[in-house]
């Protein structure tokens, strides 16, 4: 009751802060062993940064500070992807096991599981996509545009797990978590000095050890962790003081051997070559644009109007799927130069009826 008291009088935080952390120090494991300013700074910063304490996205290590777990980072790359691209906007990691020659590159030791992760996203690579396309258009060759622009992008991370370390998880688990966890860091903003998968994380979804506790140390022990940690991390083998953690942003760049490069993304098709359509208002020769928030709408509606209506077979290829190219043709014919959400109700009525007029 004393405790609550404390908390619930600190009246520079304002009601709802002071309520999560009354329940932090209530309900998480060993969440009584945090003092009032610690968990004070944890409510504080979880509302600020709208990540859940309770299911391991944020946590307070003591003596050590705020830290954010995996499901943290993940969120916010979720979040943060969207919020570039749109809800169809995602992104993946794939994962390479290191070869001994990365392993030396990377200070890792030798006897250690280590992996590389390659964070792909929807948004990075659509801007990628796009500007191949537009230098293909432009008659660049291949093998100018891969030198300017290079292979398809990713964000690199690394993590590895050593014999010895106590953890939840299977060896390969670890790793992976460790490297992912670092590549997210690099890619997306999340305000941490450390992640998870890096220093001072257990490697559970819970704070605190492998048994989701929080652990109160001494001057001695946090510094002897922090050694451990170092050795860990980058196979130091000095004694180090407490001081900034080593950035993951200081890796080297990573040059894949063979057999572990990234697959080259398919060169897109050259466009057609302009094909002037026969009809009774003459050939057609200015084509209209697509915004990209309509495409994907306004080609499907195009595919099933040339499939439902036989009047605009014209309108289609051999396969009797839509011709984008003819079809934007008699757009811009029509006096639309690009097809956006604002107008695409009138493109397609307009293209209605100018079908019906041809066949009249």
């Amino acid at each position: 009751m004393a405790q609550q008291t404390a908390i619930m009088k600190r009246d520079e935080y304002s009601i709802e802060i002071r309520r999560m952390a009354q329940d932090i120090k209530d309900l998480l494991p060993n969440g009584n062993k945090l003092q009032d300013f610690e968990a004070l700074a944890l409510a504080h910063s979880a509302q600020a940064l709208r990540l859940n304490p309770f299911t391991g996205e944020i946590w307070y290590i003591p003596d050590h500070g705020l830290m954010a777990g995996i499901k943290g980072h993940r969120r916010t790359a979720h979040e943060q992807i969207e919020k570039a691209g749109g809800a169809a906007s995602s992104y993946w990691p794939e994962f390479d096991l290191m070869t001994p020659e990365q392993k030396k590159q990377y200070l890792i030791p030798d006897n250690a599981l280590g992996f590389i992760c390659r964070l792909y996203d929807t948004v990075t690579l659509r801007t990628y996509s796009e500007t191949v396309e537009r230098l293909f258009k432009a008659g660049a060759p291949w093998a100018d545009i891969k030198h300017i622009i290079g292979d398809r992008p990713y964000t690199v991370g690394v993590g590895f797990y050593q014999s010895g370390e106590q953890t939840r998880m299977k060896p390969h688990q670890c790793g992976m978590k460790r490297a992912e966890a670092d590549a997210l860091k690099r890619r997306f903003d999340l305000p941490f000095e450390g992640g998870a998968g890096t220093t001072n994380d257990a490697d559970t979804d819970n704070g605190g050890n492998a048994q989701g506790e929080f652990i109160v140390e001494t001057p001695a022990e946090i510094q002897a962790r922090m050694q451990t940690a170092s050795k860990s991390l980058r196979g130091d083998q000095g004694d180090i003081e407490l001081g900034p953690i080593w950035s993951s942003t200081d890796l080297p760049e990573v040059t894949p051997e063979p057999g572990h490069e990234p697959p080259m993304p398919e060169p897109p098709e050259p466009p057609e070559k302009p094909v002037p359509i026969k009809s009774a208002n003459g050939p057609i020769t200015k084509r209209a644009a697509i915004s990209l928030a309509i495409r994907q709408s306004f080609v499907g509606w195009c595919s099933e109007w040339v499939k439902k209506d036989a009047r605009a077979a014209q309108y289609a290829n051999e396969n009797g799927d839509q011709n984008m190219y003819h079809i934007l043709g008699r757009v811009g014919k029509l006096g639309f130069a690009e097809v956006t959400a604002e107008n695409v109700e009138a493109v397609k009525v307009k293209l209605q009826t100018h079908i019906e007029k041809e066949s009249a």
